[in-house]
């Protein structure tokens, strides 16, 4: 009896995150947070809220179409070293493809929402082509952060997103400073982001380098497509669904009340938004690759991942927690901060987007022994389920309700897609402890 305690303990102590990688993963997604604070506090504080709209909405489409385009790559990279198997200038080849493409979807999908805002003349190409520049860099990153993530290289990862980060800090600081245009904002924050994550990928080689497989033939490169885009696809349309539930919303309000008024949410809705995912998906990465790990190395770890999923979503609670303490002394200090948070908008606005937040936080951990087990298409199914009654639920409510009608839909929708994983998740944990027991 003891030694099975004692193997358990030591099997559960192997799976813990030490702190320091959850405050590297913290630190690595600071600056994106930071940068989209800025310009909702700046062009919230300067009444120019239409322009953090398009900031907003050219962010979001890039990040639709690079998800479409290679976000199951870069999931893929999480649990895989094509490196092993395939020669260098076929993948080289094949991600070029993968980011070329990613950079045509995000100019085609620029113009049709810079459209659907009012936007024209002259400003329309440079939106779009704003927009395909962010949607190359938000690839190209995560394909770089994935790598590292895979190798356990934490400290070089966290290199590679400062990098980036103060990249885009400074692009979307110049755009700021120089134009108080979202447009030259967001091309400035996609510029900077890339040059940033191309400096760090410069000043790494050869230790980032691509490699030669090992040993014996290459595979062929079709295969790899096959297998990544069967494992990752689903997760692809998950990103999609979330981004629906966050971001629907603004557009659909801007259908019914204009620009001004879906400007101000979206700034009130990132003020708040952002320091709780940021917080909340930095302590679910830290584990991420020690869970996969556990579940492709050692099938016998299997039975801590309950015990580990339970840790990360009390940290995250403790987090939120603290974060929303927070919030609630900047908004009672600082009235520009309480003026932004609240606006025209009413206080069950910030309060039910806050609630979305932690919400969609805990998913990312409820998310992870599906992945691990390879079960991705029933997150993308619960997720779907989710996307749609978000949309649903936005045009019923927002023509009557406004902005409380908007933050309603998405609190409503993130509660289902949390109800299905959590139900999933540990469904599938107590099944997997009483077969080891039996």
């Amino acid at each position: 009896m003891n030694d099975r305690y004692r193997e358990k303990q030591e099997s559960l102590r192997r799976s813990l995150v030490p702190l320091g990688r959850i405050l590297l993963f913290l630190g690595a997604r600071v600056g994106p947070a930071a940068t989209t604070l800025l310009l909702a506090v700046a062009y919230g504080l300067s009444d120019r809220a239409e322009e953090y709209l398009k900031f907003s909405i050219g962010f979001t489409v890039a990040a639709l179409a690079q998800s479409l385009m290679t976000g199951w790559w870069a999931h893929w990279l999480v649990r895989s070293d094509p490196n092993e198997n395939y020669l260098r200038g076929e993948l080289r080849r094949f991600q070029a493809r993968l980011f070329g493409g990613a950079f045509l979807l995000s100019v085609a999908a620029g113009f049709v929402a810079f459209i659907a805002l009012g936007e024209g003349g002259g400003s329309l190409p440079l939106a779009a082509t704003a927009v395909g520049l962010c949607g190359v860099q938000i690839g190209f990153g995560s394909a770089v952060l994935a790598r590292h993530q895979f190798r356990m290289q934490h400290q070089r990862l966290f290199r590679a997103e400062i990098s980036r980060a103060i990249g885009g800090f400074a692009g979307a600081l110049i755009g700021l400073v120089t134009t108080q245009s979202g447009v030259i904002s967001l091309l400035g924050f996609a510029l900077g982001s890339l040059l940033g994550v191309l400096f760090f990928v410069a000043t790494t080689l050869p230790g980032f380098g691509v490699q030669s497989p090992r040993s014996g033939a290459a595979d062929p490169i079709h295969e790899l497509r096959q297998e990544s885009m069967k494992y990752g696809l689903p997760i692809v349309g998950v990103a999609v669904a979330v981004l629906v539930i966050q971001f629907s919303d603004r557009f659909i309000l801007s259908m019914f009340d204009g620009n001004e008024i879906a400007g101000s949410y979206s700034a009130s809705y990132d003020l708040v938004n952002r320091p709780v995912g940021l917080a909340l998906a930095a302590i679910s990465l830290a584990s991420q690759r020690t869970m996969f790990a556990m579940f492709d190395d050692d099938d016998e770890t299997q039975r801590d991942e309950s015990a580990l999923t339970r840790r990360d979503l009390w940290f995250q609670l403790a987090a939120a927690g603290i974060i929303g303490i927070g919030l609630l002394v900047a908004g009672w200090v600082a009235e520009d901060i309480r003026v932004l948070l609240v606006a025209d908008l009413g206080l069950l606005v910030p309060l039910l987007v806050f609630s979305s937040a932690v919400l969609l936080g805990v998913s990312h951990t409820l998310m992870r022994p599906l992945q691990a087990r390879h079960e991705t298409a029933r997150i993308g199914r619960y997720a779907g389920i989710a996307a749609a009654c978000n949309v649903g639920l936005n045009l019923a409510l927002i023509g009557d309700f406004g902005a409380s009608g908007a933050a309603t839909a998405t609190f409503l929708s993130v509660v289902t897609f949390v109800a299905f994983l959590s139900r999933a998740s540990f469904a599938e944990a107590r099944a997997l402890a009483y077969n080891t027991q039996s």
